[in-house]
């Protein structure tokens, strides 16, 4: 109850006419409620709300065969591969040892969040507990960073500065588990893809890794190239160590494989941060949004939309909307069920849109703001396009998607004070412009 309307705690009669008041009014709300619906026994059902959004949607592609195939191999991979260190005392050896036990972990990392995600909501998180996945995908990044990237770096470090004291002993051993590796992790990484271009169609890779809002779809891809791209460097270690009888080259291909893993956990840090700060939809699929929303007969205008990812596939959806004074209430409710039936066709990952009815002017206000918002990363895309088709794009895909990762990493961005007054001038010169 708010303030002024808490009952009297010392007199009898006053608290009974609190009472009264307070009866009347609930019965006078549930007649206007009474009458709305008398009006709209015709109204289509309106979707029934989606609980424990991870689950919502069904995906083609499963990340839990995956991701369970990938903990499988690198288990019985690490196994051989410190058991090939300790006979020949390779560099290389143990920073692969290292990586395969860590990628163990991590798998069961993941699995766990993925089985967390899954909860449904309670008191305490009335939205569930999609995001999980997101904090123990993140946990993985910072793991195969440090413990994977670090430590084997400082093998390699240490190995390289005391190479005088290194013995070169029989190839053979490490050369027999590292074939014997490579096809365990060749095979989970066949299921890990398979599950992959599953999940992303006709999509290309990258872009799906960047748009994708399942972490582990692409997390155990990533890990198995990193493994299976590690098992190279160090079969190539290795050999030229023994033909050139350089121990270097052993050394050298440790520091190779512990840089490969920073820059895996570098792409999983940037992907998994934007996930956990509240990424939405992109500014395409809010235009849709908007689209739907203006499409049907009742709106003047749609202002702000807000969106979300609670989890992998559960969105929250906010839309203003200005409808016509004209119409009755009940052809406002026909509206609303529309737009959410239109939006949840083409969005299924649109568990919870709520349409708020606003001003006209508040509306147009939103939609000019809307307008004035141009993102760095359509900007980018532009000019990628533009020298695609001069012809002038030399950099490979993969590694121009690094760099805009570390990019967006390390940038350094307006202050939020000069991006509003930015903003603020930019629409007073449109006002001026009309």
């Amino acid at each position: 109850m708010k303030g002024s309307d808490q009952p009297p705690s010392n007199n009898t009669t006053s608290k009974k006419r609190f009472l009264k008041r307070e009866r009347s009014r609930d019965e006078g709300v549930d007649i206007v409620r009474n009458r709305l619906l008398s009006q709209a026994d015709n109204l289509p059902d309106a979707p029934a709300p989606q609980d424990g959004g991870a689950a919502a949607v069904q995906q083609k592609g499963s990340s839990t065969i995956a991701v369970i195939a990938a903990i499988c191999g690198n288990i019985l991979v690490g196994i051989v591969k410190f058991i090939a260190a300790f006979i020949t005392g390779s560099q290389a050896m143990i920073s692969e040892g290292i990586h395969s036990i860590v990628d163990s972990g991590n798998g069961i990392l993941v699995l766990f969040g993925i089985h967390q995600s899954k909860k449904p909501s309670d008191e305490d998180h009335p939205f569930g507990y999609g995001k999980e996945l997101y904090f123990w995908t993140l946990v993985v990044a910072v793991l195969i960073f440090a413990v994977g990237g670090v430590i084997s770096l400082v093998e390699g470090v240490s190995h390289l500065v005391h190479i005088e004291d290194a013995r070169l002993s029989d190839p053979l051993p490490s050369l027999v588990i590292l074939g014997i590796s490579a096809v365990i992790e060749g095979t989970t990484l066949a299921v890990a893809i398979k599950q992959f271009n599953l999940a992303r169609g006709k999509v290309s890779p990258l872009k799906f890794i960047d748009h994708c809002k399942d972490p582990s779809l692409y997390t155990v891809v990533l890990e198995d190239t990193a493994a299976e791209t590690g098992l190279l460097i160090a079969f190539a270690g290795i050999v030229a160590s023994h033909v050139t009888g350089n121990p270097l080259y052993d050394s050298l291909a440790s520091i190779a494989i512990a840089v490969l893993l920073m820059v895996v956990a570098a792409v999983l840090l940037t992907q998994t941060k934007a996930l956990l700060i509240g990424e939405g939809l992109n500014k395409p699929q809010t235009r849709r949004v908007i689209e739907i929303v203006e499409s049907d007969e009742n709106v003047v205008d749609c202002g702000r939309v807000l969106s979300m990812f609670l989890g992998p596939h559960d969105m929250l959806l906010t839309i203003d909307a200005n409808f016509s004074p004209s119409v009755p209430a009940v052809q406002i409710l026909r509206s609303i069920d529309r737009i959410e039936a239109g939006i949840r066709a083409e969005f299924p990952d649109a568990t919870r849109v709520f349409i708020e009815v606003e001003s006209l002017k508040s509306v147009q206000d939103q939609a000019l703001a809307f307008e004035m918002m141009e993102s760095d990363d359509e900007e980018e895309e532009r000019e990628r396009e533009e020298r695609e088709a001069a012809g002038d794009d030399e950099q490979p895909a993969f590694i121009e998607f690094i760099q805009d990762k570390l990019d967006d990493i390390f940038e350094d961005d307006e202050t939020l004070e000069d991006r509003r007054d930015t903003r603020i001038d930019e629409e007073d010169d449109l006002h001026r412009m009309r």
